[in-house]
């Protein structure tokens, strides 16, 4: 009976580190291979070893690769088909990969989602559930029975909203540098023979252009900091 369980145990082991394709349906297509492939027409295909899958079927994909989801229907203006799951546990973390990073080599696309970027958009789910986006609602809601993830969510929502904070303040600077550098300069062409010393001033100008950097770089780190928050909130709930 012991040998008979642990053989079993390991056939599903196996079988779950496998390749295999999770439809909506909840069926599992189990397969030597799963590869995703531009087509002719230079959009990604989803292969089960020769056989092809539609897209709108599958909701989750294991391969050598990773663990991925399929994301077409959470939008119509998403450019990305696929997530790729950063963190598993009771809640699943994903973060979105574009489709042209699987038309290259593995690492650049690993470099994209382990890397230091923050990905445009994040979602997570709960065992095989569907995928929900990364809101701070949400997912105080999901997370609400751990006192320690929800102050890092809270974190988290003071991250985001000082990064939108700080990357719409850079696209200001950046209007009002250049209607400065746009008012002085035709100023300046006005008074085609300018008065000695009364050349246009364009230091304010340089300042708002100057400053527009600075206020994008700490938009980025916030939200590099935000999600770092956003992970450890997930990691605390999996524990």
């Amino acid at each position: 009976m012991a040998m008979a369980c642990f053989a079993l145990s390991s056939s599903a082991q196996m079988r779950q580190n496998s390749d295999y394709i999770y439809l909506f349906n909840d069926s599992i297509v189990n397969a030597d291979r799963v590869t995703l492939r531009p087509s002719i027409y230079g959009t990604l295909q989803i292969r089960a070893d020769s056989r092809q899958i539609p897209l709108n079927q599958v909701k989750f994909i294991n391969n050598r690769d990773g663990f991925f989801a399929t994301t077409d229907k959470m939008s119509i203006l998403q450019p990305s088909s696929f997530a790729e799951r950063v963190i598993e546990g009771k809640v699943n973390l994903f973060q979105s990969v574009p489709d042209e990073l699987f038309m290259r080599d593995r690492w650049h696309r690993n470099e994209y989602v382990r890397g230091s970027t923050p990905a445009l958009y994040m979602y997570y789910n709960k065992g095989n559930g569907d995928l929900k986006k990364v809101r701070y609602a949400t997912l105080v809601e999901d997370l609400s029975d751990n006192k320690e993830s929800i102050d890092l969510l809270t974190a988290y929502r003071k991250n985001t909203n000082t990064s939108k904070i700080l990357y719409a303040s850079a696209g200001v600077s950046i209007v009002a540098g250049l209607v400065s550098f746009l008012t002085a300069g035709s100023k300046n062409h006005a008074n085609f023979v300018p008065k000695l010393g009364k050349q246009a001033n364009f230091t304010p100008s340089f300042i708002f252009l100057g400053l527009s950097p600075a206020l994008a770089l700490g938009g980025y780190l916030t939200q590099l900091s935000g999600r770092q928050k956003l992970e450890r909130a997930i990691d605390s709930y999996n524990k």
